[in-house]
């Protein structure tokens, strides 16, 4: 595949037209590997500005795809692209131009009866489940995203039913209480709901790097009123070497004119994943990798925590699965950990009203057979890399 990518990209070059950007990455203390890169650059130092593409990066190191988003409203626009195998305290000149040749393998959605679809080509990465029925309320009370393996395995997360039913792929709750009054979006029970509202599809892109959707849903308590406003950003980057690299930015709002309080428990609040109902009736075969840093355990709570990652096998196919909680998110925050595989993050905050709450999480998943065997050393250096990007100097444009 990598060289079949090599060939792509020299046509790229071979076809470029007088669009170019000079640009200058730095990687700083941390080691670069699969690591997603962006910088915004105002439109008019661009003579065409294709959303979609096609665009590449060419350094003397080779070429890398880049991908430009246009951004509504705005002068500006986002290039973004992967950046591999740079070590720490390197930097590399790049030079961006666009082309006429398409790469053949891009991201693409799908839409479907109560749910929309992610893919890559033809492979599939993940399905959100959006749909709301109150005559079919227990499956369809929240809404969350189901992830997909590799390998034709189908699903590896789990969906509706099985032990714990509202646990659900990839999927935020908390229990609020504004004033006297709780509702509880973490179990969705007594009339709680999560539910879809909106897919703004000028929001939305698809492209060689990366996809970025963006979902808008609303927390609904018995009484039918709106009690959080969420506006989901999901960029999923083009997988590369046995990896899947998923970003996730949620922001919570206040719907009405009181503060809400996000609290409950770690093992009922957070963004947390739930793998398929297979390993809990395995007795529980999840097992997690954390850092040395953990402190507690105590009921499978952590603390001093900044990331872990579960291993699972679903129908003899292994995986690990990297929770990366970023520092700007509240604190303090602890993780919750259950053999059955379910985990996350935890923590509460209070939405005041007018003063929404941007919360930002990555997952990566990688594959046993043909990924990287990623161990603690490597998997902090993922947590690094997240937490403190890259470094884009614009040199100029031509």
């Amino acid at each position: 595949m990598l060289m079949i990518l090599t060939l792509i990209l020299t046509s790229l070059t071979e076809t470029s037209t007088m669009s170019e950007l000079q640009l200058k990455l730095t990687s700083g203390p941390v080691a670069r590997d699969y690591s997603p890169v962006r910088v915004v650059v105002p439109r008019e130092m661009l003579k065409d500005v294709a959303p979609n593409g096609p665009w590449f990066l060419e350094s003397d190191h080779g070429v890398r795809e880049a991908q430009v988003l246009s951004m509504p409203g705005s002068a500006q626009v986002e290039i973004v692209w992967i950046e591999t195998a740079l070590p720490a305290n390197a930097s590399r000149q790049y030079t961006l131009r666009s082309s006429k040749t398409i790469h053949p393998t891009r991201f693409r959605f799908a839409e479907g009866p109560g749910y929309r679809s992610l893919l890559h080509g033809d492979r599939p990465i993940y399905r959100h489940e959006i749909r709301f029925d109150p005559a079919d309320l227990e499956t369809t009370k929240k809404t969350y995203q189901h992830l997909f393996g590799m390998n034709g395995e189908g699903f590896i997360t789990k969906g509706a039913g099985g032990q714990h039913p509202h646990h659900r792929g990839v999927f935020a709750g908390w229990t609020t209480k504004v004033g006297d009054q709780a509702s509880n979006f973490w179990v969705c029970n007594n009339g709680a709901t999560i539910r879809h509202r909106e897919a703004p599809a000028d929001a939305r892109s698809a492209g060689p790097v990366v996809a970025r959707d963006v979902s808008l849903e609303d927390w609904v308590d018995a009484q039918g009123e709106t009690v959080v406003r969420e506006r989901r950003v999901t960029e999923t980057w083009r997988p590369e070497s046995g990896q899947r690299l998923l970003d996730f930015s949620l922001t919570l709002e206040a719907a009405g004119g009181q503060p809400v309080l996000l609290t409950g428990d770690p093992h009922h609040g957070g963004f947390q994943v739930r793998a398929v109902q297979s390993i809990a009736e395995g007795g529980g075969s999840a097992k997690y990798l954390r850092p040395t840093s953990a402190a507690g355990g105590k009921n499978d709570i952590w603390s001093d925590c900044p990331w872990v990652a579960m291993d699972i096998e679903v129908r003899g196919h292994g995986y690990r699965i990297l929770h990366l909680d970023h520092a700007q998110n509240p604190r303090p925050m602890v993780y919750s950990t259950r053999p059955y595989g379910r985990f996350g993050s935890y923590f509460e905050t209070t939405l005041e009203p007018g003063r929404p709450v941007v919360l930002q999480y990555r997952l990566l998943l990688v594959d046993h057979a043909t990924g990287p065997r990623l161990e603690a050393a490597q998997l902090e250096a993922r947590h690094r890399d997240y937490q403190d990007p890259v470094t884009v100097e614009i040199l100029g444009s031509r």
